[in-house]
């Protein structure tokens, strides 16, 4: 099965023993029945969700219709060619104008798209990108976001954000520094390897969450001018490795394997357990405020990879392995009114 100028600041960490936290329960209140891949990205765009690792024969993302339980069409061609991919390294999904609006980042290409939804939508995902851009192939990025007026990128840098100029990606800047565990004197790249995860901007680009997969570790950003500055960050376990040769063995419990905003809130995936086995899932769901205050906790009882929120109705989309790859649909106005 398949599964990347330095602003001072003050922010607020928030620790919260487990045992504090009264654990409640959270059972999904629907799925959808169609088949999927093995995916490990997921984005919703209007009525769609986006999936990588399509079983389509030659295409690498599925267009789910959400209301009909359907994919409505694949795309994202595999191949070396032009518009074609080899490694799909992050997926995103934002809105200009009231459109709707998918990138792709392919971090063997060094290349990156932008498609239109309503374009995608209109020919059944047979055509071409509105904007590709290339960058170089010194560049060691694993992620690409658009956060309002530039991009932000993370991978095996020296800092854990660079910011890239909207028209070419060029880079204009570097900010934030990484996280660091009990190895604080390890070089940069290997900090970089041990802080990695993945990023969750918001829909609208004023802010971005951040989980570290091997930290318990959930932080918001907020753009800044051309950087961005930590608003807060919460730690509900430690962030401790040791390092063999190049490989990087894992001491502390796995963390945050996704995050994203719900209105006011920000909802966390938390696994929350030592690392023992070749993958790991998250097992609850941490419901914090915008200023990093735990609020709840929930058991799902269900093996979740990554997630997508409409916040417009209070929904959660999740990608579970349990046993088969399925998306589950958690409801809060559901879990609301039970308590």
């Amino acid at each position: 099965m398949r599964y990347a100028i330095i602003i001072m600041f003050l922010f607020t960490s928030c620790i919260l023993p487990k045992e504090s936290s009264e654990m409640k329960e959270w059972l999904p209140s629907d799925s959808l029945n169609v088949e999927i891949g093995s995916p490990t990205l997921i984005k919703k765009a209007g009525d769609l969700l986006f999936v990588n690792y399509s079983f389509t024969d030659g295409c690498n993302i599925d267009a789910v219709d959400i209301a009909n339980d359907s994919i409505l069409y694949s795309f994202a061609t595999k191949g070396q060619g032009a518009d074609e991919f080899l490694q799909i390294a992050s997926m995103d999904v934002y809105r200009l104008d009231d459109k709707w609006f998918l990138s792709l980042f392919d971090n063997m290409k060094r290349e990156y798209m932008v498609y239109s939804v309503d374009s995608l939508n209109h020919y059944k995902g047979k055509c071409p990108p509105i904007k590709r851009m290339k960058l170089p192939a010194i560049s060691r990025y694993l992620e690409i976001y658009k956060l309002q007026d530039f991009y932000i990128a993370t991978g095996r840098t020296a800092h854990k954000y660079t910011i890239l100029g909207s028209d070419s990606l060029q880079r204009i800047n570097v900010c934030t520094d990484y996280q660091r565990g009990n190895e604080v004197d390890k070089d940069s790249m290997t900090v970089s390897k041990a802080n990695y995860g993945r990023q969750y901007p918001s829909a609208t680009g004023d802010k971005m969450l951040s989980v570290v997969y091997m930290s318990g570790t959930l932080a918001q950003y907020q753009t800044v001018a051309d950087s961005v500055r930590k608003v807060w960050e919460y730690t509900s376990s430690g962030f401790e490795y040791t390092k063999e040769n190049n490989s990087i063995y894992q001491q502390s419990p796995m963390g945050y394997m996704a995050a994203g905003f719900m209105g006011d809130s920000v909802v966390g995936l938390y696994f929350g357990e030592k690392k023992g086995s070749a993958f790991n899932y998250g097992r609850e769901f941490h419901l914090l405020n915008q200023e990093g205050l735990l609020l709840e906790r929930y058991r799902i009882f269900s093996n979740l990879y990554n997630f997508c929120i409409d916040s417009e109705n209070n929904l959660i989309y999740g990608i579970a392995y349990n046993p088969d790859p399925k998306i589950l649909i958690y409801d809060m106005n559901i879990v609301e009114r039970k308590q």
